[in-house]
Parts: C-alpha cells; sequence; structure tokens
C-alpha cells in the first residue's frame, strides 16, 4: 500500500491544466517505478537501433517473418513506445486526474513481467524460436493486462479529464485486440492456422496488427495524452474537449475502415481511411498548435523541437500508408511507411516528450521532500545528451528512409548507426537525470 494523500473529489483541472501541478507532490508515486520503465525503454532503443543496423541488408526486402527486423521492430514497439507509456500512465495520470493509485502491487508485478517478457520475446524473435517467443509473448501481455487493469481503474475513477479518458479507452481496446493478434500470429508460425476458413491471411493479420499498435493502441494514447502534457508544459488552456471527441471519431473511423481494407484487400477503403486519419490528424494539430500560440511559457526548447518534428512524421505517415495502398510494392512504400510510423512520429514525439517528464518528475520528487533541485535544463548533461541525440536521430531517419526507397542497404546501415549512437546519448541522459533523484533521496536519509 502506498499513502500518497488523499483523493480531491473536485479536482477539474479542465480549464487550465497548469492546476494539475496543485498539490501534486502528494500523488507521486515512487520514482524507482516509472524510472524502471523510462530506463529499459531506453535500454531497448539502443537495441532496436542495433538491430536495424546489423540487419540492414534485409531493411527494404522485409515481408514477415521471423528474424533481425521482426525483433527490431518489437525492440521499439514493445521495448520502447509501450514501456515508456507504462511509465508515464502511471504516474502522470495519477497526479493529472487526482485519482490516487490505492496500491502500487500491480503497477510493480506489471514491470516484473513486461520488462524481461519484452527481452524474451525480441530475443527468440532474432534467434527464430517459436515457443520461446510464445513465452516472451504471455509474460509480456500479462504485464499489459495488469497495465490495462491499473489505468482502466484510473480512467473509470477520473471525473476529469474526459478527452483524455476517452481516448485512454479506446487505446485499451486497442491493445487487447493487439494482443490477440500478436500472439495468433506467433502461434501461426507452427501451426499455420491463418488463412484457413474464414480467419484472415498471415500477412493481412500482420498488417492489421501494425496499424492496431501504430494508430490504435500507441497513436491513440499518445494523442489523448498530448492534451495534457502539451497544455501543461506550455501553460495554455485545455484544447476544446468536443473537437478532441471529433478527432477521436475520425481517427477511429479511419483506422477501422483501414484495417477492414487490409483484411478484405480493399483499395478504395484504405485510401478512404487515410483520407479521415488526416482529417482526424489535422483536428489534433490545430488543437495542439493553438495551444502552443495561447500558452504563456514560449520558449520551450529542443524538446518541443522533436515534438513538432513528429507531427509532421504524423501526417508524412498517413499520406505514405494512403498511397503505398496504391503503388506497386516496388517502390517499397509499405516499407517506408511502417518506419516513418514507428521510428519517425511515434519514436520522435516520445523521446521529445519525455526530455520533459524526465526532469519534471525529478523536479517533483525534489519539492516533496523538501530538497532544492538543479535546474531542469542542467539535468542529464542536455547540452550534449539532447543534442546529440537529436542531430543523431534526424539524421537516422533521413538516411534510412532514402535508403528503404533507393534500395541502398548502405543508406540504411548509416543510419541505423546514427540512431544507436542518439540512442546511446539518450540513455546517458535519462541515466543523468536518475542519479539526480536518486542522490535527493540518498541526502534525505543521511539526514534523518
Amino acid at each position: 500500500m502506498s499513502d500518497q494523500g488523499p483523493e480531491l473529489p473536485n479536482f477539474q483541472p479542465e480549464a487550465f491544466p497548469g492546476a494539475i501541478l496543485a498539490g501534486a507532490q502528494s500523488r507521486l508515486i515512487p520514482y524507482g517505478i516509472p524510472l524502471r520503465f523510462f530506463v529499459a525503454a531506453s535500454m531497448f532503443q539502443i537495441v532496436a537501433w542495433g538491430l536495424l543496423t546489423y540487419g540492414h541488408a534485409d531493411v527494404s526486402a522485409f515481408f514477415g517473418g521471423y528474424g533481425v527486423v521482426l525483433a527490431a521492430l518489437h525492440a521499439l514497439t514493445l521495448g520502447v513506445l509501450a514501456m515508456t507509456a507504462m511509465g508515464a500512465s502511471y504516474q502522470l495520470l495519477s497526479v493529472a486526474t487526482g485519482v490516487v493509485l490505492k496500491s502500487l502491487l500491480l503497477c510493480r508485478l506489471s514491470s516484473w513481467l513486461y520488462i524481461p517478457g519484452t527481452g524474451l520475446l525480441v530475443s527468440a524473435m532474432f534467434i527464430g524460436n517459436t515457443p520461446v517467443m510464445l513465452l516472451g509473448g504471455v509474460l509480456a501481455v500479462a504485464g499489459l493486462a495488469l497495465f490495462g487493469v491499473t489505468v482502466g481503474t484510473v480512467f473509470w475513477q477520473s471525473k476529469s479529464l474526459q478527452a483524455t479518458v476517452r481516448h485512454g479507452w479506446v487505446a485499451l481496446i486497442s491493445m487487447t485486440l493487439l494482443v490477440v493478434a500478436g500472439l495468433s500470429l506467433i502461434v501461426d508460425f507452427n501451426t499455420g492456422f491463418l488463412g484457413v476458413g474464414l480467419l484472415p491471411e498471415h500477412a493481412k493479420l500482420a498488417l492489421s496488427h501494425g496499424l492496431l499498435g501504430g494508430y490504435g493502441f500507441m497513436g491513440i494514447l499518445v494523442m489523448g495524452f498530448s492534451y495534457v502534457l502539451v497544455p501543461m508544459f506550455v501553460l495554455s488552456p485545455t484544447p476544446n474537449p468536443k473537437l478532441a471527441g471529433v478527432s477521436l471519431g475520425v481517427n477511429l473511423a479511419g483506422l477501422i475502415l483501414a484495417i477492414g481494407g487490409v483484411l478484405s484487400g480493399n483499395t478504395a477503403a484504405m485510401i478512404v481511411a487515410a483520407v479521415l486519419g488526416l482529417i482526424g490528424a489535422g483536428i489534433y494539430l490545430h488543437l495542439l498548435l493553438k495551444a502552443l500560440r495561447t500558452g504563456m511559457k514560449r520558449r520551450l526548447g529542443l524538446s518541443f523541437v522533436m515534438v513538432r518534428a513528429s507531427w509532421g512524421l504524423l501526417i508524412a505517415s498517413i499520406v505514405i500508408g494512403g498511397l503505398a495502398a496504391i503503388v506497386p510494392l516496388d517502390f517499397n512504400l509499405l516499407h517506408l511507411f511502417g518506419f516513418i510510423l514507428i521510428f519517425g512520429w511515434l519514436l520522435t514525439f516520445l523521446t521529445g516528450i519525455l526530455q520533459r517528464i524526465l526532469p519534471f518528475l525529478a523536479t517533483m520528487h525534489a519539492h516533496k521532500i523538501g530538497r532544492p533541485a538543479p535546474r531542469m535544463s542542467e539535468m542529464g548533461h542536455q547540452n550534449i545528451t539532447l543534442k546529440l541525440h537529436a542531430l543523431c536521430h534526424g539524421a537516422a531517419l533521413v538516411l534510412v528512409s532514402l535508403g528503404i526507397l533507393l534500395e541502398l542497404d548502405v543508406l540504411v546501415l548509416l543510419g541505423g548507426g546514427f540512431g544507436v549512437v542518439g540512442a546511446v546519448a539518450f540513455l546517458w541522459f535519462a541515466l543523468g537525470v536518475s542519479e539526480t533523484v536518486m542522490t535527493l533521496y540518498g541526502k534525505e536519509e543521511q539526514s534523518k
């Protein structure tokens, strides 16, 4: 059990998300819980880029099956994206909604299952061991199930931030469908049951699995959190919840249509889905750009350069995905679509916003124990680590994208190498910020 202060039944930060910070220290969970997810995500980012570099000759020719490319994709999706979302959700949802987590056992247990399960799954995908792949998948799914129960409880009890909560419910439903599809794909490697009768073919289910993960689970979750995090960091009013709901509805319709089009082979449905996705994303970006314009904080630093870049990559992913439905496979647009969706939009956004979350939580914990903390900009050697990460990440995206389009493996190799260097720099940053907090708590213990 954890004493995190009383629940706040009248907690309504709808008009101005800066109100979230009032009394937030009382709703902080132990720093070690989100930290383990963030550090693991930073390590898996190195693994993902490293695997992409190692398998550079297979990236442009990948059309399914286990091996290095599949391992790289899941090191990024499960090891970085979902890992970051879990750590952030456990802490930020409690702070943002005012709903206090009664027990932290499920949070801890989910990490004990999910982190090693993801490592096992990625390793098994790399070597092509289906039984171990299934074991890792089951462990990871068990961790995600505990995550779903925990955040679902917060959503159910929350009386505020309804736009974010609605996005959260859609994300959890997408996550459920995602894991069912994922486990089915693993089982099919040995049994070959997919494609029999009314069951979808392996390749079509795999693409649907990717859409559910990229635009469903992670995409919708990222959009929902954006409506809290962006206004909170720029000190602006909450985006219009009705327009946020319209964006969610349009995006959900587009996702359903896209998956239906993939499973049925209906090109027209996929094109309409892309149009709906552009409309939904356009409304989402309109709301957030308005938040930037009306925010009281103007100097947003490198983190929001990354965030703005990710928004452009979101639009690019939808456009490329729509084109991939009608352009012959020889042009490699399907491969480019997957790369821009996962390594582009989602990874760029999460690393950009995590640059704010980690120092922010460090400062909050320092205030909680009554200790002075360094300035947020001074944590984690940011002048070196984050600048190096941004430069290398940008170079990696450009080089790998060109390598995929032009089928030049050497460009994928160079881009992957830049990605590894950038990921190492980001891990250095994350460990540096964490060391600051651990030092503060160490001094607190010594003073008792």
